[in-house]
């Protein structure tokens, strides 16, 4: 409900007042919550690291591969490279592929 109501700040605080549970900290909608908190705080590092070392239902991969081809295309700003080349050799992880690829155009 937080992610969805635009409200990073407040989903932020949300997970860090989940208690350390670690089966509650890998539910999926636990991750993606944390992922969507790690973009807008522009950690990238760690957006990368949630998306690649889980699996994610498909339902959520659309969503999840725009983030990581967001991310790419703010870190290639960052180093003044072409965001096409750069996001080119940034691929989504094959975890959040199911068939459908987001384009750089969705992504946006």
């Amino acid at each position: 409900m937080l992610q969805n109501s635009g409200s990073v700040d407040r989903l932020a605080r949300f997970l860090w007042s989940l208690p350390a549970c670690d089966h509650l900290h890998k539910n999926e909608s636990v991750l993606k919550a944390k992922a969507v908190v790690a973009f807008h705080a522009g950690n990238f590092k760690e957006l990368y690291h949630i998306l690649e070392s889980h699996a994610f239902s498909p339902f959520n991969h659309a969503r999840l591969q725009s983030l990581w081809l967001r991310a790419h295309y703010a870190e290639a700003e960052k180093v003044d490279l072409p965001v096409f080349l750069y996001a080119s050799d940034h691929l989504p992880p094959v975890r959040l592929c199911s068939g459908l690829v987001v384009s750089a155009s969705d992504a946006m």
